[in-house]
């Protein structure tokens, strides 16, 4: 029954097609997981994150994004050869596995819950096993703000995991590194809404493509 009110109140808000496009998301997911043995999709609220109560201020529950919405996103980016992947607040490391599969030449995640940091290497290692091979990916344990970005990292995920203080705060970071090694960078945003007044309107970074896909809402951007 609640599931056939869930239903009903997607197709009211959304549409029929977009409500398909999210009963098929949810499908993938398990899918995946069944296929590969990882355990990425239990939401994590807030207040049950292992960090500090000023951290949890700044903070989002920990919400996997769908195998499927960011599978079809990458394919339909025209990204550079070998680049680097990080994803700020990386969870339980959902999106590090599915870039991995997306030439990328190596997948970092930074994550400030040590707990989640754990189950994200288990899915690693459990990953790797299934696909019988080492992959690039790299977890860690960091708070976002401390988080040194690499000279050669050019695209940044994020899936709002965290508000428009440290947003900004990360963006100044990266394009102090665009700086000291000029290079284009792409960013990424799951649930891009609540930073449009920052991202658009403040730094006016070029938006390359924006996607919705059930019930999610992505917007790229370019830094050069």
């Amino acid at each position: 029954m609640l599931l056939l009110k869930s239903t009903y109140n997607s197709i009211r808000e959304k549409g029929l097609s977009r409500t398909y496009q999210s009963v098929i998301s949810v499908l993938e997911d398990y899918y995946f997981e069944l296929k590969y043995g990882v355990t990425t999709s239990k939401i994590v609220k807030r207040e049950d994150l292992d960090i500090s109560e000023i951290a949890k201020e700044h903070s989002e529950e920990y919400k996997p994004t769908r195998i499927r919405h960011f599978r079809l996103l990458i394919k339909g980016l025209k990204l550079p050869e070998e680049s680097v992947f990080v994803d700020m607040g990386s969870g339980k490391g959902r999106v590090l596995l599915m870039a991995s599969m997306n030439n990328f030449k190596r997948a970092t995640g930074v994550e400030i819950s040590s707990r989640l940091c754990e189950i994200a290497r288990n899915n690693t290692i459990k990953f790797e096993k299934k696909l019988k091979r080492h992959l690039q990916i790299e977890v860690v344990n960091e708070d976002v703000l401390q988080y040194g970005i690499k000279n050669d990292e050019n695209v940044f995920y994020f899936y709002k995991p965290f508000d428009n203080f440290v947003m900004e705060t990360i963006l100044e970071r990266i394009k102090k590194s665009l700086s000291e090694s000029p290079r284009k960078a792409w960013l990424i945003i799951n649930n891009y809404i609540p930073f449009i007044a920052l991202i658009e309107n403040r730094y006016k970074f070029r938006t390359v493509k924006k996607f919705i896909y059930g019930g999610t809402e992505f917007a790229v951007y370019i830094i050069d």
